[in-house]
């Protein structure tokens, strides 16, 4: 779903992807059109792509919408009618949504390949612990067959959550990987560190 503007090899792009409840797509699809219809009016907007859930382990919408500017992309996130949006959209989620810009955006969204994006809440006090555990971890995904790659970003403002996407070539890598003993252990090793976690997966095989 596009707009009629083409896309240049310049611009930048948001990344949102976004799990519905159950029994509520009908009312979803309705605000996606919202969204459409508040995009077209928005400076610098040029395209838009909707991916909707690919398979059952994969239940993500996700959405690119693409800005020919980095100042008109934050200018639609800070806009009114963006904020109004997302609040309207909230009683339709199955927990939370996530929202990439800039170079995680690109890591997001690549073909051939397979990206979870995790978000993680750090306790209080432990950030220090979950950025020592955290090269660790990355370090023992750069040894599972399949991956492509990954990206890390710390919170942007206080109370945020960090944000770390890995790339596997197929579903079947990326299951291989988060199943795994060496994950599993390295994740009850940061049972203490980490509050809160959620996930979104999208397929682009």
């Amino acid at each position: 779903m596009n707009s009629p503007t083409n896309s240049s090899s310049n611009s930048v792009k948001l990344v949102s992807a976004m799990r519905v409840r159950e029994n509520m797509k009908d009312q979803f699809l309705e605000w996606n059109g919202r969204v459409a219809d508040a995009l077209l009016g928005s400076a610098g907007f040029t395209s838009r792509e909707v991916i909707p859930p690919q398979t059952e382990e994969i239940r993500e919408w996700v959405f690119i919408s693409r800005f020919d500017s980095i100042e008109h992309l934050r200018g639609w996130r800070a806009s009114e009618a963006r904020n109004r949006l997302l609040e309207q959209v909230k009683p339709l989620l199955d927990g939370e949504f996530t929202e990439l810009v800039g170079d995680a955006a690109a890591q997001y969204h690549l073909e051939n390949s397979v990206t979870e994006v995790i978000l993680e809440q750090v306790a209080p006090g432990k950030e220090g612990a979950y950025q020592e555990w955290s090269n660790r971890i990355q370090q023992a995904q750069a040894a599972s067959p399949g991956y492509q790659g990954g990206y890390s970003q710390p919170p942007e403002t206080a109370g945020a959550g960090w944000m770390t996407l890995m790339r596997f070539s197929s579903i079947d890598d990326l299951n291989r990987w988060m199943n795994s003993p060496a994950r599993k252990a390295l994740l009850e090793e940061a049972k203490d560190l980490v509050a809160t976690s959620y996930q979104h997966r999208v397929d682009t095989s």
